[in-house]
């Protein structure tokens, strides 16, 4: 399956990016920048033969892209989990305004008991316990934390116990669906 420029509508246009997204300094990606839609669009190009390999794709899969604005606070935690099914591979762009809060990325984990979980894809979000975490990436401006979904695309972000503390991301997803 080949995946063309135009099958790929990026929603991510600097008109629509917050103001409030963007690095106080100017040496990181701003919203004013158009190259992040193509940046994306590049990666997404790259990880098609991935997609393929690790699940079953319908021939005339319709795919569309859709960016969703997060800002997650104290309180917040989201356990291991694969990622709905309908999703094929899914971005975080870290927008971070502070250089002191690094520890605030994702993290990817695998099972304690490999045999003990359906080798299918799951949005169900399952108990940390039953993980092991193997890295977490580092909460800085102009990262992009990426990965196809796939049954063992186990991530999740352990709770934010800081306070006045916002972990701003731009959520970027490539799933199954109508195109514009």
């Amino acid at each position: 399956m080949l995946v063309s420029q135009d099958q790929l509508p990026h929603p991510l246009h600097p008109s629509r990016v917050p103001r409030s997204y963007a690095h106080p300094s100017d040496k990181y990606w701003h919203p004013d920048d158009s190259r992040a839609a193509e940046c994306i669009s590049a990666l997404l190009q790259r990880t098609m033969k991935y997609v393929q390999a690790g699940r079953p794709v319908e021939n005339n899969l319709k795919l569309k892209s859709d960016i969703i604005f997060v800002q997650d606070r104290k309180g917040y935690f989201i356990n291991p989990h694969t990622d709905a099914p309908m999703r094929y591979v899914t971005t975080l762009f870290y927008c971070p305004d502070r250089d002191d809060i690094t520890h605030l990325g994702s993290s990817i984990y695998i099972p304690k008991d490999k045999g003990g979980f359906p080798s299918q894809i799951s949005s169900v979000h399952l108990p940390r316990e039953q993980f092991t975490k193997i890295i977490t990436a580092p909460y800085v401006p102009n990262t992009l934390f990426g990965f196809v979904v796939g049954p063992k695309s186990f991530h999740g972000r352990d709770l934010i116990v800081d306070e006045n503390i916002e972990r701003r991301i731009i959520l970027h997803m490539l799933k199954k669906g109508p195109t514009r």
